[in-house]
This record gives C-alpha cells, structure tokens and sequence, in this order.
C-alpha cells in the first residue's frame, strides 16, 4: 500500500471534501506544493508523517521516495487542520 495515496492538509483550505490536484514540487519526504484552481499555490504536508528535514540524515532520500511516488500525479486529498 502506498503511504502517499491519501495525503492529508495542514494548511486550511476551503474544502471540507476530497479534492483531487497536481503536485507541481516535492519540499521534502512529507511536505508538497501544488496547484489550486487560479494558479493559486499551496503546501500540502501529510498528516501522522515524520520525514527527516534539511540537515537530518536520509532526508535526499526521503525527498527522492516521495517524488517516485507521486511527482507531476494528481492526487487526493481531504483537508484536516492548519499547521502552526
């Protein structure tokens, strides 16, 4: 099973039901950005995911796994809460 499938938003949007968009950038192993009707640009970091992050050891790697998975792929996902 593809951990990656079902992400979930930390950043609040208006959206209380599964939404389907293209990721466009790989942050890290848990964060992403894509694309919001408009061009309008947000972060999506998944919800219960513990990536290493810059200057932590495995993080290219991390990086590199989510991007295999899910790069330029449109996914879904259903927006939760708001990270701080």
């Amino acid at each position: 099973m593809n951990l990656f499938y079902m992400l979930f938003i930390l950043f609040r949007l208006e959206f209380s039901a599964q939404v389907s968009r293209k990721v466009i950038r790989i942050k890290d192993g848990d964060k992403v950005l894509f694309l919001l009707a408009g061009n309008i640009r947000k972060t999506l970091r998944s919800a219960e995911v513990d990536c290493p992050e810059n200057g932590q050891a495995f993080r290219k790697n991390a990086r590199k796994f989510t991007s295999n998975q899910i790069f330029e792929k449109q996914i879904n996902f259903i927006a939760t809460d708001t990270d701080k």
